[in-house]
């Protein structure tokens, strides 16, 4: 997860929340039941907006989100894919802003594999 915030954070993203869902879960009790899990919040409000601006219904989907969990040695990531929104909330004008959006995530999911 440190290695997506900083990639976030490369490209002038915004982490807006980061959550450690296993530490929570210990907190309440549930000892050893969680492997290492962590949520974020993310985004970049001057992309986010433009698509606010077309659809205010799309702000229930964003700042976008990224889990990451280790089950058995192995690491998960999974990320909200920006261009499943496109239908979703009619926002076929935006188009290219879900693309570069999308294709940011990819480029930052590769680095990440690669590392």
């Amino acid at each position: 997860m440190d290695l997506i915030v900083k990639d976030i954070k490369e490209q002038n993203g915004i982490v807006f929340a980061r959550i450690d869902q296993k530490q929570a879960a210990e907190e309440a009790g549930l000892i050893g039941q969680l492997e290492d899990t962590e949520f974020i919040l993310f985004g970049n409000p001057k992309v986010g907006t433009q698509l606010m601006v077309a659809n205010g219904l799309v702000s229930i989907e964003l700042p976008l989100r990224a889990s990451c969990w280790r089950r058995n040695e192995t690491v998960y990531l999974s990320i909200t894919n920006p261009l499943a929104l496109e239908i979703q909330y009619n926002l076929s004008s935006k188009k290219d802003v879900l693309q570069k959006m999308t294709d940011n995530i990819i480029q930052m999911m590769n680095k990440i594999v690669s590392t």
